[in-house]
């Protein structure tokens, strides 16, 4: 374990008050100012934000957004303090610098790998953890959901195959965001993989915004990638069939060029035309204001291994209508929103149109709902995963 060390505080001054009990190297290939890659980014700067004050956190990351050629704007200096963390930017197409990077991070107690298959900043890492006999905390972020392994299939089963031919799994113990996520895993690693549950961590407010609805078309927000398994087609092709008057104002990043071009050209055809707006991606802190002042999150996702773009809107009083491929479901028919059972256009239609027909007051009411429900679960709040994993390695 690490030996005594000085407290951090938020803004990065020290203390002798505490003693570091657990030194965390964090590897990651999306660190925020990088935005575009979404809920997993905000996640991952909310759980080393939210660290413990004896546990201490040093992050080697990529520095370029996700599908950018462009280096992210931050100082080219090994070390950065960020917040309660030091942060190292590396080019990702450079293993020898990130394995640099590696080396001259303060001596860890415990390697957190985000991701399952990233070449550099999964594969690369664990195996220089393994070379050390550091124990690895690996969060598969929902890269082990069936759905998602349907993607790229051939891909993902070469890059398990090499991980086990070269025992990169001996020993990790996995961070599954849900119960759900801890059956993938086991699934695909067998019932031994020792996994750790506790859900992802966020900066969001203690208490949901409140807010009044209006008269008039329902107006409905699509916050996510554009890419086919989020569900933006499926929901143009609902909105087509839905005669009651709506609105929709759609925002992220064209992740997916030719799936974002078939989507604007069915938002620029009747009968869409003149209803949906495109606005492109958004910065992590316009994500909660583009969902306040609006009736409905609509969202056919294919699978949501967490779904914090949820929780951002119902921090807002924003309602939500999901397919039942969340880990909301069960707060979402309680009343937080509404659930679809498939993504079936015409089930979707009909939903729609039924939240469409619905007055001003009934509005007001539903979205009181939402924020009931974001403020439920706020107060359900477990240990941070890293409290966890030091009283774990603690214990022996």
């Amino acid at each position: 374990m690490a030996q005594p060390g000085a407290r951090r505080s938020a803004g990065g001054a020290v203390s002798a008050a505490t003693r570091v009990r657990l030194r965390v190297l964090v590897s990651a290939p999306l660190f925020p100012p990088a935005f575009r890659g979404g809920g997993p980014i905000r996640t991952l700067a909310a759980l080393v934000d939210t660290a413990p004050d004896d546990v201490q956190v040093a992050v080697v990351c990529g520095d370029r957004d996700l599908g950018g050629d462009e280096r992210l704007p931050v100082p080219r200096r090994a070390w950065l303090p960020q917040g309660r963390a030091r942060i190292h930017y590396v080019d990702r197409r450079r293993p020898d610098a990130v394995l640099r990077a590696l080396a001259s991070a303060p001596p860890p107690d415990l390697v957190y790998v985000n991701g399952l298959f990233d070449p550099v900043f999964s594969i690369l890492v664990r195996g220089w953890a393994r070379a050390r006999r550091l124990p690895v905390l690996l969060a598969p972020r929902g890269e082990l959901a069936p759905a998602a392994l349907a993607l790229r299939a051939g891909r993902k089963r070469a890059f398990l195959r090499l991980a086990a031919a070269a025992r990169l799994d001996e020993g990790v113990v996995w961070h599954a965001s849900t119960e759900r996520e801890a059956r993938d895993v086991r699934a695909v690693m067998g019932d031994e993989a020792t996994v750790v549950v506790r859900e992802d961590d966020h900066a969001l407010p203690q208490r949901a915004m409140r807010s009044h609805a209006d008269d008039g078309p329902l107006r409905l927000a699509f916050v996510s990638r554009l890419v086919p398994n989020k569900g933006l087609g499926v929901l143009l092709a609902a909105l087509a069939r839905v005669d009651e008057p709506w609105t929709l104002d759609v925002h992220g990043i064209a992740e997916d060029a030719e799936h974002a071009a078939r989507c604007r050209a069915l938002a620029a055809a009747p009968p869409l035309a003149g209803r949906v707006r495109m606005h492109g991606a958004l910065e992590p802190h316009a994500v909660r204001d583009a969902f306040a002042g609006h009736d409905l999150f609509a969202f056919p996702t294919a699978f949501e291994n967490f779904g914090h773009v949820i929780a951002e809107a119902l921090s807002v009083g924003c309602p939500v209508l999901a397919a039942d491929t969340t880990p909301w479901t069960s707060r979402l028919a309680a009343g937080a929103g509404d659930v679809v059972g498939g993504l079936d256009p015409d089930a979707w239609a009909e939903r729609i149109a039924a939240w469409a027909r619905l007055g001003a007051a009934e509005r007001t009411r539903r979205r009181a709902l939402a924020a009931d429900a974001f403020d439920a679960w706020r107060d359900e709040a477990a240990p941070h995963v890293l409290a966890i994993l030091r009283d774990r390695l603690a214990r022996g």
